[in-house]
């Protein structure tokens, strides 16, 4: 065993250990049966392992945990193709990501809930990792009109952003 792959299994192992309850939640939500969420756990314990390369050392947790959503949300659509199982399910039963755990989350956190509900729930969605096409099918948009909506939402966190933190910002 190379000294590379030993700290391979420690990161994993403490990933694991870390998000262990983060997993089975999202993997119980999702599926119909117990047997179920165990094989899609299983397809998350994998996805985690072969994705562990992508993952740099020393990353924020907030990173992390976008991270680990993404793959988690990933192996749960491989999951879906699969199975053959289709099944959207709506925005109010999706549980929220992890929280993340720094400021420039709770930043983004903050400038998310200045916009109205409609695009702050995009922005969620759209920082989750979904697609515009996704997107748009979810919503019932045209690719452009949820380009566009993104694009807005993007300026006026920008905006807003300056106006309560550009001061701290030009101090520094």
């Amino acid at each position: 065993m190379i000294p590379d792959d030993t700290g391979r299994r420690m990161r994993y192992a403490e990933l694991l250990r870390e998000y262990n309850s983060n997993i089975v939640g999202f993997c119980a939500s999702r599926c119909g049966t117990r047997a179920e969420a165990d094989e899609l756990m299983q397809e998350v314990f994998v996805a985690l392992w072969e994705g562990m390369g992508s993952l740099r050392d020393g990353c924020p947790p907030a990173m992390v945990n976008r991270w680990m959503y993404r793959v988690m949300r990933t192996a749960w659509l491989r999951h879906r193709r699969h199975k053959g199982v289709l099944v959207t399910l709506p925005p109010e039963k999706l549980p929220d990501p992890p929280a993340p755990h720094n400021e420039i989350a709770e930043t983004v956190e903050e400038l998310l809930a200045a916009l109205d509900p409609d695009t702050s729930h995009l922005m969620h969605r759209h920082l989750e990792g979904y697609s515009v096409a996704e997107l748009a099918s979810e919503y019932s948009l045209k690719k452009e009109t949820v380009k566009k909506r993104i694009t807005r939402a993007i300026e006026k966190m920008r905006q807003t952003y300056l106006m309560n933190h550009g001061e701290r910002q030009q101090k520094r």
